[in-house]
């Protein structure tokens, strides 16, 4: 067997009868299932195309997670949680669109650089100890792979995207 072949075989002795009906419909079964695999394994966010130059961005909800796909100024694509960290508003609401120079909370006005650095807050006086080191936006894992972006809101037991392809 070589390593890109894998024994997919089932074995004789597998429980062939499937979940009990209450795991449908269990809301304790539906977070195990959201903090064990959707939100550890990786998910395809967008493609490359999609972000087509500096500010371009893809935005999208899954799992109870909100994403900000974005192409920095130097080119780099970056993923992040699309939340504000001053008080936890959505940053970006389009599922697709540009921002010319940073990311500007509605709420607020936080002004985060398109690497996701904090440039500060509206009314940097009202906050002399911030440190904006610790007030960028919160990273999730991306991956480039044949074009296509994929992402995982936490880490999760797989390899690298492409030792999975």
């Amino acid at each position: 067997m070589t390593a890109l072949q894998r024994d997919v075989s089932i074995p004789d002795n597998w429980d062939r009868s499937g979940l009990p009906g209450w795991a449908y419909h269990s809301d304790a079964f539906l977070r195990l299932e959201l903090d064990g695999m959707f939100r550890t394994h990786w998910q395809i966010a967008c493609h490359v195309s999609d972000l087509d130059g500096p500010g371009s961005y893809v935005s999208l909800d899954a799992f109870g997670e909100r994403a900000l796909i974005l192409r920095g100024k130097d080119g780099k694509i970056r993923a992040f949680h699309n939340i504000c960290r001053h008080r936890g508003s959505r940053l970006v609401s389009d599922e697709k669109g540009t921002c010319r120079n940073a990311l500007v909370c509605p709420f607020h006005g936080w002004v985060y650089n398109l690497d996701g650095t904090l440039r500060g807050p509206a009314r940097p006086r009202s906050f002399p100890d911030l440190d904006r080191h610790e007030y960028g936006l919160i990273e999730i894992e991306s991956e480039i792979w044949m074009g296509f972006v994929f992402i995982r809101f936490r880490d999760g037991p797989q390899p690298a995207v492409r030792a999975l392809m």
